[in-house]
């Protein structure tokens, strides 16, 4: 797992919501912002790919339950719901 970045993929083991942001925003044009610092403190635990935005979005909504809404062009806005 300590390589699947090269791979396209960032791997997760209950990781601070923030650190998961700040490792996409690293690796992705995609770029997530988290609309209120507590959402940040959310458990997250999981495989990513970071070049497109399908599986992380939809896993923060299924998953954590909250909002991934369009912010702009290629960035994105964490809220709750």
């Amino acid at each position: 797992t300590a390589t699947e970045w090269r791979e396209g993929r960032l791997v997760f083991r209950d990781q601070p919501l923030s650190d998961v942001v700040a490792d996409f925003n690293r690796y992705s044009i995609e770029q997530f912002i988290i609309t209120d610092p507590k959402l940040g403190e959310l458990r997250l635990s999981g495989s990513f790919r970071y070049d497109g935005v399908e599986d992380f979005p939809q896993a923060l909504e299924s998953v954590l339950g909250l909002s991934v809404e369009p912010a702009g062009a290629n960035r994105w806005r964490i809220a709750s719901r």
